[in-house]
């Protein structure tokens, strides 16, 4: 008994293709982040908001930004991929939660400890002090649902959707080429990123830190199949931001971005050198 063939993509994963999904990806991500607050403050104005009002109203924009890039994902993937949602790895099998955990705890990790060295071989780098007084009435609750939902739902699981999940299963047969490809593309979309840059050399240096997590979260979904990997190591990013804050209460500068960027090199380096590549992925192309 034989297979039925899966029908080839409208768009094939030439170069041209590839491109031209890049350009899609982006403006998917542009796009519901304009999109959902535009509906947020359409609805809720924030005229008269409270600051905690504000981190609640946020918040919201943060889900519907998630939904917004998953239901464009999932449109594109059926009518121009002609494939089931499913190739993504974006599913709830039994060790998308522990992938996740273990993705965060790593990412974190990294963070913290690299920001922890570059404090202590740069300590006269000009970074200001922080005041935590800006959380004004905000109560732990609020404040960790704002932190958890600008990690998840707003940038870690709709970008690794687009980069690691959609555009990670183009060439299933060419892996490496798949993870330098979708690495370059996430690391320089940040170019127009607001992380604090005060500079052009700033918007370069800024780079490492995509370059690093995003490397990483792409290595360990080649080796081990799981999305929610890639998920937890780019919200891990983002927590442990947070979290080296509370060790280190001071803003992050440019060497800060390069030693911690440094650091996810090396660890997603060591996996390509000594992990093994055990993933049998699903192919689009046919």
């Amino acid at each position: 008994m034989t297979t039925p063939s899966l029908p080839k993509p409208l768009v094939p994963p030439t170069w041209w293709g590839l491109a031209l999904r890049s350009i899609v990806a982006v403006g998917i991500l542009f796009g519901a982040n304009i999109a959902a607050g535009a509906i947020v403050y359409k609805v809720v104005p924030s005229d008269n908001l409270s600051h905690y009002q504000q981190l609640w109203a946020v918040s919201a924009i943060f889900i519907i930004v998630f939904l917004l890039v998953w239901a464009a994902v999932a449109t594109w993937i059926k009518l121009v991929e002609r494939r089931p949602f499913s190739i993504t790895g974006m599913r709830f099998h039994r060790k998308w939660a522990s992938g996740l955990a273990v993705g965060t705890l790593l990412s974190a990790a990294i963070v913290v400890a690299t920001r922890a060295l570059s404090t202590s071989l740069f300590p006269n780098a000009p970074r200001e002090v922080i005041d935590g007084s800006q959380l004004g009435e905000a109560t732990w609750l609020t404040f960790t649902v704002f932190i958890l939902g600008r990690a998840f739902f707003l940038q870690g699981i709709p970008e690794e959707l687009l980069f690691r999940g959609w555009l990670f299963q183009l060439l299933p047969q060419r892996p490496k080429v798949t993870l330098a490809f979708t690495t370059a593309v996430f690391t320089v979309i940040h170019l127009i990123s607001n992380g604090g840059q005060q500079s052009t050399l700033d918007r370069f240096l800024y780079l490492m830190l995509p370059l690093g997590f995003g490397l990483l979260a792409g290595t360990l979904v080649m080796q081990t199949g799981n999305f929610w990997q890639a998920a937890g190591i780019h919200g891990g990013f983002h927590v442990g931001t947070v979290l080296s804050a509370f060790v280190m209460p001071s803003s992050m500068v440019a060497i800060d971005w390069v030693v911690i960027g440094t650091g996810y090199l090396v660890v997603a380096v060591g996996l390509l050198k000594f992990g093994k590549r055990r993933r049998q992925a699903n192919v689009i192309s046919s």
